[in-house]
């Protein structure tokens, strides 16, 4: 089970760095 909580959270950093980026580039492309 620990293993697995492991995996979820570097799932979740990895989203949250594809978001970020997805973010800057909107902000980028409306400014």
């Amino acid at each position: 089970m620990a293993g697995r909580k492991r995996d979820m959270t570097k799932y979740e950093n990895e989203l949250k760095k594809i978001a970020e980026k997805i973010e800057k580039k909107n902000k980028s492309w409306l400014s």
